[in-house]
């Protein structure tokens, strides 16, 4: 990773390192071993070998050469060119990926912002100020390029994510909203009956959590050493390996290291069990 982290707990307190080794599931790529330089301060993080991507596999389904663009799921204040937003945005992107894993085409395609904002009104309705009050303010910014606004209804997402069940476009229809105010959090999302199947893995990473505890534990380092974490179906088991010696990094922990090793594998492998038994 391009970021530097000056210390293992500032590596373990990534969001993405903490998701991914929690959230055990057939559709996420698995993380199998995060390495720390404590010489260049550099993170790598090593994940299982993946025949092809998710673009590559829909492109394939398609028949597509087409190639993915941010343009494609950006949210509409961001069409708009609002300066001020916040995570809310990446909600409506994972809406509009979420309908294309369904139809295999992009919801919302456009040439620039304003053939974005144009396909945007078409499905989503025309804005109302009543709803999304920043709505007047920020269409300003393009109305120079976009005089008339056209005065379209909401289209019935059902008709046109046909291959998706009733519970999945109420999903999608919660995320594409104009509004970032009315859009759910990651966290309520999760919550919603569509993602019951992985409610038991959805655990949250607390202070007080085993996986957690075994995150923190400070490999014992100096210069020139290499602080690893390998991610397995028995557990977590950190460690360090000085450079060139290759028989240290495959060598047993230490008792400390041996306890966070053992606390986090009953946490780990009740996961593991419930993926299994999961119908997919």
């Amino acid at each position: 990773m391009k970021s530097q982290f000056q210390s293992w707990e500032d590596a373990m307190s990534m969001n993405e390192v903490k998701c991914l080794i929690q959230l055990q599931h057939l559709n996420i790529v698995k993380l199998k071993e995060v390495i720390r330089s404590s010489y260049t301060n550099e993170l790598y993080l090593i994940f299982e070998l993946l025949q092809s991507d998710l673009h590559e596999l829909i492109k394939k389904k398609r028949k597509s050469s087409d190639r993915f663009t941010e343009d494609e799921v950006k949210a509409p204040e961001c069409v708009l060119k609002s300066r001020s937003y916040n995570y809310k945005v990446d909600i409506f992107a994972v809406g509009c990926i979420m309908a294309e894993l369904f139809t295999l085409q992009p919801l919302f395609p456009g040439e620039d912002a304003i053939d974005q904002f144009k396909v945007l009104i078409k499905i989503l309705g025309t804005p109302k100020d009543s709803k999304w009050s920043d709505f007047s303010r920020l269409f300003k910014r393009i109305s120079n390029k976009m005089q008339d606004l056209p005065n379209y209804k909401k289209k019935d997402l059902q008709e046109i994510i046909t291959e998706a069940s009733p519970e999945a476009v109420e999903i999608i229809e919660r995320m594409l909203t104009y509004n970032p105010n009315d859009r759910p959090s990651a966290e309520e999302l999760m919550l919603d009956p569509y993602f019951e199947e992985i409610h038991n893995q959805y655990l949250g990473i607390d202070k007080k959590s085993k996986i957690s505890q075994a995150l923190h534990k400070k490999p014992r380092t100096n210069q020139n050493t290499f602080e690893s974490m390998k991610i397995t179906e028995n557990g977590i088991r950190i460690m360090t390996m000085q450079e060139g010696n290759e028989r240290e990094r495959e060598g047993s922990t230490s008792n400390e290291d041996k306890m966070y090793y053992d606390q986090g594998q009953d946490e780990k492998q009740m996961i593991l069990n419930q993926q299994k038994s999961q119908p997919y």
